[in-house]
């Protein structure tokens, strides 16, 4: 009779229904699971697709801002609130779910960190171009002047940048074989550049503006 019960309810986790629907949590859910035989990689494949959904709806609207964003950096009224923004989404759901997988499965930590480098590939992408003021000096190096507006404003920008670095600390703790620390810091680096050469471009815009409606006057 007890086989019975195991078996109805890991059958109904397997089709499907949520833990809290068996009055069961997560990890008695994986238990009955692994005691009807189904292989742990299963498991941990099946959990992570089920997670995975709401973290890459996470980052589609990102990228989906960042890429109708073309003629300024998608972060340019508030670089801050825009890394807020993304790791309130994604960030904060993927730490819940590294915590449970480790948890559940703590002998094989594989799987999840490919997941997560796959993951956070597109995370630090979507920061790259939301922090990237390359377009500001394309724009700024193509026109008779310069147009600040479509720099990032350099203090937002660092503490947008330090705030980054902050949130991601707890999950690269978690997770070191991801080189999370790493990548946020190619990320930092690269958006410095870019802002600086932008401002400088600017600036010999306005120059060559300033010398070529000098010579006009002439």
């Amino acid at each position: 009779e007890e086989e019975e019960e195991v078996g109805a309810a890991a059958a109904g986790a397997g089709a499907g229904a949520g833990a809290g629907d068996l009055g069961l949590d997560m990890s008695e859910c994986v238990e009955l699971l692994e005691k009807l035989g189904t292989p742990q990689g299963e498991l941990q494949n099946d959990y992570l697709n089920s997670r995975r959904p709401a973290l890459e709806a996470a980052l589609a609207k990102a990228e989906s801002s960042v890429s109708s964003s073309s003629a300024s950096p998608a972060a340019a009224a508030d670089p801050k609130e825009f890394i807020v923004a993304l790791n309130h989404a994604f960030l904060e759901d993927f730490h819940s779910m590294a915590s449970e997988y480790l948890e559940l499965f703590p002998q094989d930590r594989a799987p999840l960190v490919a997941a997560g480098r796959d993951l956070f590939g597109r995370y630090f992408k979507v920061a790259r171009a939301a922090f990237s003021s390359d377009a500001a000096a394309a724009a700024a190096s193509d026109t008779s002047g310069s147009d600040s507006t479509g720099l990032l404003p350099a203090k937002g920008l660092m503490v947008a940048l330090a705030t980054m670095a902050a949130d991601l600390s707890g999950i690269h703790r978690m997770l070191p074989e991801a080189a999370l620390g790493d990548r946020a810091t190619e990320v930092v680096e690269r958006s410095v550049r870019s802002r600086v050469g932008a401002a400088f471009t600017s600036l010999e815009a306005d120059l060559a503006s300033a010398l070529a409606a000098a010579a006009a006057t002439v």
